[in-house]
C-alpha cells in the first residue's frame, strides 16, 4: 500500500542526492571508528588480508570496500557528489519489485517515478586479473593476547560461469560449505576440539574467484590446526577423495537448502539482481539446482582434484605472534611473513 510513496522518496534520493556536509561528516566518522573496530576485530583481519593477498592490492576484488582509514580521510563531500555524477546512470541501473504487484503495476511505477531520468550509461569497469601474492607461505598478522587464533587457507577460483561450477559446488560442500557435517568443522571440531566450528566458502565474481577454509582455533593449538587444515586439502585434492555417501549427502543439503533461499523477499531481489550484475539469465535460478542435481562423483572429484592445489594454497593466521610463531615455522609449510593489520610487510 506505501510502494508508490516510498518509490517517490527513492526517485528523489537516487536522482537528485544534496550529500548535505553534516550527515556526510558524521558517515565518515562512524566508517573511521567501524574500520577501528574492524582492527581489533582476528575475523575481520583476516578477512581483509585474505582478499588483499587473494587477488592484490590495487585489485578491485582485493581492496577492502570499505577502505582504509587513510583512504576514508582523505575523501571529500566533492569526491562522493562527483562519483554519483558519473557512476549512477539509468542505462547502468536496473530497478527490481518483488511482491503482490503485476508486471504491468510495476511499470507503470517504473514510469511514474524513474521515466524522467535521462543520461545513458556510466562506462564499464574493467576488471584486470588477479595478482595473487606468492603462495606456499604463512601469512601471520600479530593480535596480542587474541582470545584465539583465526586461521584461513586460501586458493584461487574460477571465475563464476566456469564449467566447473556445480561441480565445485559439491566439492565445497563436502569440503566445509554444506554446514556441520562437513569435513573441516568435523575434523576440527568434532574430532580434535580445536575449534567451535571450521568451514568453507566458494566466493565467485564475474573476474575471478577465491575459495578458503577456515575459522577460530584455539590459541595453544594454532600450529596443530593449520596441519589439519592442509591435511584437509590435501585429502580434498586427491588423498582421500569424495565418496558416493558424502557426495549424496552434501548434494541433498544443497538442494534442500534451496527453497530456504526464497523465504524473504529481499532475499529472492538479493539473487536477481546477483544474475543481473553477472549478466547471467533469470533462467540460473532454476537450471543451477537442476544440474547441482546430475552432477556426477567422477566430476566432482576432478574439479576437487584440480582446484584444490595444496601446493598453490596459501594461510593468514591471526593471533597473539608471541605465542604461535615459532610453532608455525617449526611445521615447515613455508616461510612465515608478518604482516600488519592492512596487509602491509611488517618492516618492509
Amino acid at each position: 500500500r506505501n510502494v508508490d510513496a516510498a518509490l517517490g522518496i527513492v526517485s528523489e534520493v537516487i536522482r537528485t542526492p544534496s550529500f548535505p556536509q553534516a550527515e556526510f561528516e558524521r558517515e565518515k566518522q562512524n566508517l573511521l571508528a567501524n574500520l577501528q573496530q574492524q582492527n581489533n576485530n582476528p575475523n575481520a583481519v583476516g578477512a581483509r588480508v585474505r582478499s588483499l593477498l587473494a587477488f592484490g592490492r590495487e585489485h578491485p576484488y582485493g581492496r577492502p570496500s570499505q577502505g582504509f582509514p587513510s583512504t576514508v580521510e582523505s575523501i571529500t563531500r566533492e569526491d562522493v557528489a562527483r562519483h554519483w555524477q558519473e557512476r549512477v546512470k539509468p542505462g547502468s541501473s536496473v530497478l527490481i519489485f518483488v511482491g503482490g504487484l503485476t508486471l504491468d503495476e510495476a511499470t507503470k511505477l517504473a514510469e511514474k517515478h524513474f521515466g524522467p531520468w535521462a543520461g545513458g550509461a556510466s562506462p564499464e569497469i574493467a576488471i584486470g586479473p588477479p595478482q595473487m601474492a606468492a603462495a606456499g607461505k604463512i601469512y601471520l598478522v600479530d593480535r596480542q593476547d587474541a582470545a584465539q587464533t583465526v586461521v584461513t587457507q586460501f586458493l584461487a577460483a574460477p571465475a563464476v560461469g566456469h564449467a566447473d561450477d556445480d561441480a565445485l559446488t559439491l566439492a565445497d560442500s563436502v569440503y566445509g560449505g554444506g554446514g556441520f557435517g562437513t569435513r573441516l568443522n568435523l575434523n576440527l571440531r568434532e574430532d580434535k576440539g580445536y575449534s567451535y566450528g571450521a568451514f568453507s566458502s566458494l566466493v565467485q565474481f564475474t573476474g575471478g574467484g577465491i575459495w578458503y577454509g577456515g575459522g577460530g582455533v584455539q590459541t595453544d593449538k594454532t600450529a596443530e590446526s593449520v596441519a589439519e587444515f592442509v591435511q584437509e586439502l590435501k585429502g580434498l585434492a586427491g588423498d582421500r577423495p569424495i565418496a558416493e555417501p558424502e557426495l549424496e549427502s552434501s548434494r541433498l543439503r544443497r538442494l534442500r537448502g534451496t527453497s530456504q533461499e526464497y523465504e524473504a523477499y529481499a532475499n529472492v531481489g538479493g539473487k536477481i539482481a546477483t544474475l543481473w550484475l553477472q549478466k547471467r539469465p533469470l533462467s540460473e535460478l532454476q537450471a543451477e539446482p537442476d544440474r547441482i542435481a546430475q552432477v556426477p562423483l567422477a566430476a566432482t572429484n576432478a574439479a576437487a582434484a584440480k582446484w584444490a592445489r595444496p601446493e598453490k594454497a596459501s594461510i593468514v593466521v591471526v593471533g597473539d605472534r608471541g605465542k604461535i610463531e615459532e610453532k608455525l615455522k617449526a611445521l615447515n609449510l613455508g616461510e612465515v611473513v608478518v604482516l600488519d593489520v592492512e596487509g602491509r610487510e611488517v618492516g618492509k
